[in-house]
């Protein structure tokens, strides 16, 4: 009656009865799925709308049904070249970003096929899952950007140059204040250390003044 009336299936962000039949569809297709012959009576559920069908999916075959949202995820990224957003009027939209911050979420919960698949969907993905996966994937960004300024330059970058304050900010605010509160690992401390012998210099100094303080 709902989905003939409303021309769409209930949701959980309806009303509170809209809600209460979107339970109650639930907990019916749970006991269906649980009988020998549920064949044809899932196959009338699904019949119902494609919001209902759907939804079986992800409970009956929920490998396939990560796919389908997967690729979904694909299109939308690849129409918009932006992710989905949670608040987004349109309810699908809402639904897919939800998914994408589950994922991402409980990404080491993800097999290596699934992790991969979602990598390769778009860079605006790809940066947050290998956040994810590396926590210091950043800081060590930030590192190689410093070596290569060091390297090309033959000096530290300096806060009078605009093109390389934002470098010099990361380095003489960011990590002295990270060696003070000791945020910063011991392999990270050797590994700043060695881009360059005055940054060697002043890293031993803040450690020492922690130290001291």
């Amino acid at each position: 009656y709902f989905v003939k009336q409303m021309n769409r299936f209930p949701s959980m962000r309806g009303t509170m009865s809209e809600r209460c039949l979107y339970r109650a569809f639930c907990r019916h297709v749970h006991r269906v799925s649980s009988y020998s012959h549920q064949g044809n009576l899932i196959n009338d559920l699904r019949s119902l709308h494609p919001a209902a069908s759907k939804l079986i999916q992800r409970w009956i075959e929920p490998a396939s049904d990560w796919k389908q949202r997967c690729a979904e995820l694909g299109r939308f990224l690849s129409e918009h070249n932006s992710l989905p957003r949670r608040k987004a009027v349109v309810e699908e939209e809402s639904r897919l970003a939800s998914w994408y911050y589950a994922q991402l979420n409980h990404l080491h919960g993800l097999n290596e096929d699934q992790v991969s698949s979602l990598r390769g969907l778009h860079v605006l993905v790809a940066e947050p899952v290998d956040r994810v996966l590396d926590p210091l994937l950043p800081w060590k960004r930030r590192l190689g950007n410093l070596r290569t300024f060091v390297n090309t330059n033959g000096c530290m970058p300096t806060h009078a140059d605009k093109h390389q304050a934002s470098l010099y900010a990361w380095l003489m605010q960011s990590q002295k204040k990270a060696i003070a509160n000791q945020k910063l690992s011991h392999q990270q401390i050797r590994e700043l250390k060695a881009v360059d012998p005055h940054i060697s210099k002043l890293v031993d100094l803040w450690s020492n003044s922690r130290k001291l303080g």
